[in-house]
């Protein structure tokens, strides 16, 4: 019994060193080397004045996450916009003032940024910047008239 109870012991010990060979093993998750960011619930990316356009950010390549401590920062080329970014810096806030107004010659962006990091593998960026241009709305008409000439 004794001599059952040892070699459960030295199997577990066994199993742990395994695991521990696993995990050092298996490939470290690649950090980004691009994010890409959508207007959540609109496929036009159109802003709205007066409202909170919510953006979400997609990593490439697929899987890739940002190192733990990594912080991020967004800034606008418009000052009355209110723009946040949440911990993963992968969703981005944007409060509208009601007199937003965008300008086709100079069009509205945010730059999303993010602190320097060690890069998985050593080739990829050891920061990264995403500036985001959303698209002007285009007026929709409120009616149309026709006039028939001869």
């Amino acid at each position: 019994m004794f001599a059952d109870h040892k070699i459960l012991e030295v199997l577990e010990r066994i199993l742990h060193e395994l695991r521990e060979i696993r995990r050092e093993l298996r490939p470290p998750t690649p950090t980004p080397t691009s994010v890409a960011y959508t207007l959540q619930g609109d496929t036009t990316m159109a802003l709205v004045p007066g409202t909170t356009a919510v953006f979400t950010g997609v990593t490439s390549p697929a899987g890739s996450a940002f190192p733990a401590g990594t912080t991020f920062t967004v800034t606008t080329t418009d000052p009355t916009v209110t723009a946040t970014v949440d911990a993963t810096g992968l969703i981005v806030s944007l409060v509208l003032p009601t007199t937003f107004v965008d300008n086709p010659a100079s069009p509205f962006s945010f730059t999303v940024a993010s602190s320097t990091y060690t890069p998985v593998p050593s080739t990829s960026p050891s920061s990264i910047t995403t500036t985001t241009t959303p698209s002007i709305p285009v007026p929709t008409p409120l009616s149309v008239t026709y006039t028939q000439s001869q």
